[in-house]
């Protein structure tokens, strides 16, 4: 997995289209393996999430036009703003793309506030949950965007 990550940031950086946000989606997508893999539950929950999070802050700026200034100069939440506007443009594409989009992460988001902010055990099967929706939210975005 982490031969796998620099070989695809050596490939984004030399065809020019890496940005720092698409690393750190990549960065946390594999800090999330690591926790996950050292029973570190609730700590991979929040990494899961903000790989996706900011996998759909590059799409939106690289992709559909969305500055990262407009993204973050909001008065909504600026999670919610960009989940809507990605599943906004997924929806024109093909609706049943965009509902499981939005339900993996919703659910994603859900999950996060709860490992991060609720007193509230974080168990293997929350995290091995978080890390199959967080692998659709991905793989749906790569074949729609790529």
């Amino acid at each position: 997995m982490i031969y796998k990550f620099f070989y695809n940031t050596f490939a984004q950086q030399y065809h020019g289209i890496m940005t720092w946000l698409k690393h750190k989606s990549e960065e946390n997508l594999n800090s999330a393996s690591i926790l996950l893999d050292n029973k570190l539950y609730a700590s991979s929950i929040h990494c899961y999430y903000y790989a996706c999070l900011q996998l759909v802050k590059c799409v939106l700026n690289n992709k559909l036009g969305i500055s990262y200034q407009e993204q973050d100069d909001t008065k909504e939440d600026s999670h919610n703003l960009v989940i809507k506007k990605l599943y906004e443009n997924l929806k024109r594409k093909d609706i049943a793309k965009a509902n499981i989009f939005k339900r993996c992460i919703d659910d994603l988001k859900y999950s996060r506030t709860r490992a991060d902010y609720k007193n509230v055990q974080i168990q293997s099967k929350d995290a091995t949950s978080a890390r199959n929706k967080s692998d659709s939210v991905i793989k749906l975005i790569n074949e729609q965007y790529a």
